[in-house]
């Protein structure tokens, strides 16, 4: 249920003004990021449309159409790829994809969101370099998330995200114009 923050029973006409985004962790799973959310949703749990889902019941509760961002998504790479052999939790076990998968599909995801998502903000994939962490334990989930392997070697979608092509703001960077002074 919705906060109805004026207490008036319209909860789209006073909660807006206290948030500019809905932020969300449309994580993988074990499966392709344009997965319907009829299979994601019965399989693990996890799967990247659900981001879909969470739009949709704001719209549908709220009636407020506000963009969401990604903050943080990604796949969980299989320890065993880097000879670890790790006691995961049964829900880990069950993300465990190969590099080339999460590759694949963290770029799938961009251009799901890209062709599919007018809605989608910004997106965030997790992490970059977790995996490279000194103090982390060697089987700490969180490493397999990462782009970089813990030698700071690419990993396959590192490679693929850099090669990418970039839509909006991503794709034409510019330089910041230095200040110009107005006094005399």
């Amino acid at each position: 249920k919705l906060a109805d923050p004026n207490g008036d029973g319209d909860p789209s006409d006073g909660f807006s003004a206290y948030f500019d985004a809905i932020g969300s962790h449309p994580y993988g799973g074990p499966h392709p990021a344009d997965v319907s959310p009829e299979i994601g949703r019965n399989v693990v749990g996890t799967y990247f449309r659900r981001a879909e889902e969470q739009h949709d019941a704001i719209l549908a509760a709220g009636k407020v159409d506000k963009p969401v961002w990604a903050t943080e998504f990604g796949y969980f790479v299989d320890p065993a790829t880097f000879g670890l052999s790790c006691s995961l939790p049964d829900h880990f076990n069950q993300l465990k994809v190969t590099p080339e998968f999460a590759g694949q599909q963290l770029v799938n995801a961009f251009q799901y969101a890209g062709k599919n998502w007018p809605w989608m903000g910004p997106m965030f994939v997790f992490g970059l370099d977790m995996s490279m962490d000194s103090w982390r334990p060697a089987c700490e989930q969180t490493r397999f998330f990462s782009l970089l392997k813990a030698d700071g070697n690419p990993l396959p979608a590192f490679t693929m995200l850099s090669a990418m092509p970039k839509t909006g703001a991503a794709s034409a960077p510019t330089a910041t114009p230095a200040p110009v002074s107005t006094a005399k």
